[in-house]
């Protein structure tokens, strides 16, 4: 293999390394633009359902339960959301959540660090490695036709 071999080579790497981590960030920033959107929403569902209850409790009145109930599935719907955008982040940047103390500890430890509990690899850790694997290949193949 001569010099120009090598350097296309290293150049090669290099981009391809490059492509996947500006996409994990591009990723990260707009997971954390949309958690941000939904917090928001969140909070003015809830001043909204606020504001339905203080004011039966104003008027001495029944609050009306059929909208306190509409509020409270928007909020549930809001928080399933949220909890579904922060799990693709903590994909992102390879990090998984002990069963036992629920703290963040990167991917590649086996117990946690926080309260020893043993970290086991989930059966959607393992497809989702997969998946990334083959859209790695899928990407590399794009590069070098």
């Amino acid at each position: 293999m001569d010099f120009m071999s090598i350097v296309r080579e290293k150049a090669s790497a290099i981009a391809i390394s490059a492509v996947k981590t500006s996409g994990v960030v591009v990723e990260t920033v707009k997971s954390n633009f949309a958690i941000a959107d939904k917090e928001q929403e969140t909070g003015k569902v809830l001043k909204e359902l606020g504001e339905l209850i203080y004011e039966a409790y104003k008027q001495d009145e029944e609050f009306d339960a059929d909208a306190v109930a509409e509020k409270c599935v928007l909020l549930d719907e809001c928080n399933k959301e949220i909890e579904e955008l922060r799990n693709k982040l903590k994909g992102l940047k390879k990090i998984k959540t002990c069963p036992s103390c629920n703290s963040s500890v990167k991917e590649e430890h086996s117990y946690c660090p926080f309260c020893g509990a043993e970290i086991k690899e989930s059966s959607e850790d393992k497809d989702d490695e997969k998946s990334e694997e083959e859209d790695s290949d899928s990407s590399v193949d794009e590069l070098h036709p």
